[in-house]
């Protein structure tokens, strides 16, 4: 039972950067094969992965609930909190199926997958048409999520490629990774995601004095790469944006100022409990007469905080800042250990906080899930 445990959670790992619905499936047939190992005592119980995130989790679902109640459109708002009943089914699932795993294969196909999804995309970037100068790399998900997914791979293979504990085999399968890891991170033209593996860098330095040097260069690599898209990408260069409109709202690259506006003034006028989760997109009209990019209604703030805020309160938004102050301070905990896992889930967590800054990862399964996942990782690091 316990190969079969492994073989579904490397079938996970594999499914993870790909699809949302093979992901789901697999995570299905996980617990199930749980399920049945634990009916013959050979698995822990599921209360034993119980963490002080799982207790920050289910607060914050109970705040969202609440938000659902008190919101302007309950029927809409129990539809969206349903994606937080996923995130705390993967937050105790993943824990205990990766704790009687073999790291090795496990990572063999995590790595497997997201080298499908970065050829997918960077043969998308150039050969497939597009009015930009290319088409931005996205597989089979949003260039947004597309490239913080691959931002977050390439934290792992660099602690990995770093890493003094691991066979060399395995580091130079580690840095061939984070070449094409990069590669389709840049094609995918996501700033939030190259601002997040710049944090993600920094905070892995800050933890190994060896690696400092190491993630400081991957820093300096990484801006001057973003510095050269900024330069050749045109219709979505900030510099063409600005050039062509300075500050004026015509200018795209600025129009998360009004998404923000937007937000805080739904805050204000609903400061507890918010107007709801999903209600974003039917308030937006109040706050903001017009049209952006031909649209006249935006579902996203940009910003998970203040996109939280908006539709949950305060109490959503204190309910938030505690599952993720919880998951990063453990991650942090784990990292002490200068272990290669634990360095990368510490270095993605801090990733994933600047990504939110500009978009609302955390309401994308495929991206929480990830960041669930190699926080798994980094909890039970055997590499």
């Amino acid at each position: 039972m316990s190969a079969l445990l492994g073989a579904a959670v490397s079938i996970f790992a594999f499914s993870l950067p790909l699809s949302i619905a093979a992901m789901n499936v697999s995570a299905g047939l996980l617990s199930a094969l749980w399920f049945f190992s634990r009916k013959r005592r050979g698995a822990p119980p599921w209360w034993s992965s119980i963490h002080p995130a799982s207790y920050s989790l289910a607060l914050y679902l109970c705040a969202g609930l609440v938000a659902c109640l008190f919101g302007i459109d309950p029927d809409n708002s129990f539809k969206s909190v349903s994606k937080e009943f996923h995130k705390l089914w993967m937050l105790l699932l993943l824990p205990l199926a990766l704790r009687g795993c073999r790291w090795q294969p496990v990572l063999f196909f995590l790595g497997l997958g997201f080298s499908a999804a970065a050829v997918i995309g960077i043969h998308q970037a150039l050969f497939v048409k597009s009015d930009f100068v290319w088409t931005r790399a996205h597989a089979f998900v949003h260039p947004v999520t597309y490239g913080e997914q691959m931002a977050v791979a390439c934290l792992g293979a660099f602690c990995l490629m770093s890493s003094r504990s691991l066979p060399k085999s395995w580091r130079r399968i580690a840095a061939g990774l984070l070449l094409l890891l990069g590669t389709a991170l840049w094609f995918s033209q996501t700033r939030g995601a190259f601002l997040g593996l710049g944090a993600g860098l920094f905070a892995i330095g800050l933890m190994d004095r060896r690696l400092r040097r190491w993630a400081f260069a991957g820093l300096l690599v990484a801006l001057l790469l973003w510095l050269g898209w900024e330069l050749l990408g045109k219709e979505r260069s900030f510099f063409t944006a600005y050039k062509q409109y300075g500050f004026e709202l015509g200018n795209q690259q600025l129009h998360r100022l009004v998404f923000w506006k937007v937000a805080l003034n739904a805050f204000l006028d609903h400061p507890w409990t918010g107007v709801g989760p999903g209600n974003y997109p039917a308030v937006f009209p109040r706050y903001f007469q017009g049209t952006l990019q031909g649209q006249s209604v935006w579902g996203s703030a940009h910003n998970l905080f203040l996109h939280q805020a908006a539709e949950r309160g305060l109490l959503g938004l204190a309910a938030l800042v505690g599952v993720l102050t919880s998951l990063t301070l453990s991650s942090w905990r784990a990292a002490l250990s200068r272990r290669p896992l634990a360095l990368w889930a510490f270095g993605a967590l801090s990733a994933f906080l600047v990504m939110n800054l500009s978009e609302v990862a955390w309401q994308t399964e495929q991206v929480a899930t990830l960041i669930i996942f190699v926080w798994a990782l980094g909890q039970n690091d055997k590499a």
